[in-house]
């Protein structure tokens, strides 16, 4: 059942629009945290090591050897993850998700972004689509300049401008707040804390031959590494799972609150969350990993055991009314029963759409570093004053077919020759010399040939030079 009346309680309600400074306290304490997590799995995995070498008849030097060197090559993973997923941009993160710019009359929910933003004293977040009926949306962004906000079509179909508008207001407070920055730490630290259940989960149905000489010993050892076992495919996931959850789940109550306070009117975001909970959230081949970007739930598993509800990303959608209903007395009980039918409806009879650009396949966490670039990857030309050539052939004896300047954008493949194959902005194919200085532009490929979009872009990254 769901509370939409206002508690009786006198307790004030404490909202803060802008916490970044909270925030970054947030983020250390965070970052304290998740190294008293990781201490336990690197020693363990460590000593694992100095067993398996004294099983294997080493020497003391070498046991130590391994030990040590197991810690410090995990440190080293440690560091990587974060730094892969710092910087990874955004770009790819909607390529992951199947987002797509806008068009036709999605262009009209830019608009009501747009004017949030200037409400909000933000940087207009780009604006993106997905391809589903499953109502969400999603933000992301390292820095609010280079900011994207996502939305499905499904979100598109079932909601009015109002509610859309409540729900465009929470992801641009979660931009606005560096929740998106925090939840990439937050996403690098969980990853990190089960790479060892996943390689596991990956590989259960393999087995490899085992010499006869070896397998009393390897029965030794997975006896004296029970604890290990346990520690690494059960108690970690387990530990990553509430740290993501304990960050995420606080900021999204929070994200509802700053939401209320810049439309100045709570019953459209309440709406939006009884109409996403009749019609359901789920996203078909969303990566866990990236599940608490979204402003709804898209594994679709609700919250109903104990054990669910603590390791969930989003609160439920009922306890998310319920604060809203402490805004201004809450609203009738009809209403919000009225919203939850309307969504109920729009599950049972909206219409098919095309496939998504998600892989068909279930993703797990590991495929956001897996996962490649296909479409290819934006890109500004720098560093050079004379035009650059593109040439038709791979050599440079060929002819010619373009030029482009420093500042120009292109769209270039993986290519480990001395010449990278290219897309100009008017789409002329050809090859550039890998001596051409590329830096990489955080926007889709297709991007890249919509004049609008790449005249935006040009101006972001403008200002972002100035500064």
């Amino acid at each position: 059942m769901i509370r939409t009346m206002a508690p009786t309680t006198d307790e004030p309600l404490v909202l803060v629009y802008d916490r970044i400074a909270h925030n970054q306290r947030k983020t250390m304490l965070l970052i304290t945290g998740a190294a008293a997590s990781v201490v336990p799995l690197i020693a363990m995995v460590s000593i694992a090591a100095a067993v398996i070498a004294a099983l294997a008849h080493r020497s003391t030097l070498g046991q130590w050897a391994a030990g040590i060197g197991t810690a410090v090559a995990m440190v080293c993973i440690l560091g990587l993850l974060f730094w892969g997923m710092a910087s990874e941009p955004t770009s790819k993160l909607l390529c992951l998700i199947g987002a797509r710019p806008p068009a036709g009359d999605e262009i009209g929910a830019k608009g009501l972004l747009e004017n949030l933003s200037i409400g909000a004293g933000l940087p207009l977040p780009r604006f993106y689509v997905i391809d589903t009926l499953s109502p969400n949306a999603c933000a992301a962004g390292m820095d609010p300049a280079l900011s994207a906000v996502a939305v499905t079509v499904g979100l598109l179909k079932l909601l009015d401008k109002r509610e859309l508008e409540g729900v465009l207001a929470h992801e641009l407070s979660h931009v606005g707040n560096r929740d998106t920055r925090l939840n990439t730490l937050v996403a690098a630290i969980a990853l990190f804390l089960r790479i060892p259940y996943l390689l596991h989960q990956r590989h259960d149905d393999y087995v490899s031959p085992i010499p006869v000489p070896w397998q009393p010993m390897i029965v030794l050892a997975g006896i004296v590494l029970l604890p290990v076992r346990a520690y690494l495919f059960f108690i970690m996931p387990a530990v990553a799972a509430l740290i993501r959850s304990a960050v995420s789940r606080n900021r999204e109550f929070l994200a509802d609150a700053d939401a209320a306070l810049l439309t100045r009117y709570p019953e459209g975001l309440m709406r939006a969350l009884a109409k996403i909970s009749g019609a359901g959230s789920m996203i078909s081949g969303a990566n866990p990993s990236v599940a608490h970007l979204y402003f709804a739930d898209p594994s679709g598993t609700g919250a109903g055991p104990l054990a669910e509800k603590l390791l969930a990303t989003h609160p439920p959608i009922s306890e998310r009314i319920a604060l809203l209903a402490r805004f201004e007395g809450g609203v009738p009980e009809s209403i919000i029963a009225a919203a939850v039918q309307a969504g109920e409806d729009f599950s049972h009879h909206s219409l098919a759409l095309p496939e998504v650009r998600l892989p068909a396949a279930p993703q797990d966490e590991l495929s956001v570093f897996m996962a490649g670039d296909p479409a290819g990857r934006a890109v500004r030309l720098v560093g050079t004053t004379a035009p650059v050539p593109v040439y038709d052939q791979r050599g440079e004896k060929s002819r010619v077919v373009a030029h482009v300047m420093t500042g120009d954008l292109l769209v270039v493949f993986d290519d480990a020759g001395r010449m990278r194959e290219v897309l100009t902005y008017n789409q002329t194919f050809g090859y550039l010399p890998g001596w051409a200085k590329l830096e990489r532009i955080d926007m889709l490929p297709a991007e890249v040939f919509d004049p609008e979009s790449r005249a935006d872009m040009l101006a972001r990254l403008t200002r972002q030079d100035g500064t």
